[in-house]
Parts: C-alpha cells; sequence; structure tokens
C-alpha cells in the first residue's frame, strides 16, 4: 500500500492514495485496515496487552 494514513486528530478523511490501495485489497483487509484507521490508539493499546500477556505468561512462578 501506498501514500500515508490520516492523522487521526485532522477532520479530513483519509488521502485519496490510500482509498485507491484498498479498493484493490480484499474485504476482509479493506475491513481490517480502516478499523485500524479509524481507531489507532485503541488497536495500539489491543496489540500492546497481547504482548504483555505473552510476557507476563512465559515469566517464571
Amino acid at each position: 500500500m501506498h501514500g500515508r494514513l490520516h492523522d487521526p486528530d485532522d477532520p479530513a478523511p483519509s488521502s485519496a492514495a490510500i482509498a485507491v490501495s484498498l479498493g484493490h485489497c480484499s474485504p476482509a483487509v479493506r475491513a481490517a485496515v480502516e478499523r485500524i484507521v479509524d481507531a489507532p490508539r485503541e488497536h495500539l493499546w489491543r496489540k500492546l496487552a497481547i504482548v504483555l500477556d505473552g510476557i507476563a505468561a512465559r515469566r517464571p512462578v
């Protein structure tokens, strides 16, 4: 994919380049990317939680 994702604090929609790129993706990939773009901070926190859970699970008892 080429182009930049928009700044979440900017009310303007994603760039036209992103829209064109997403148009070439499968519906599942397009939906996943759109969810991430719509809520990037929440996506980051979910992924960070997964990493931290994995680290906690590997800790010796």
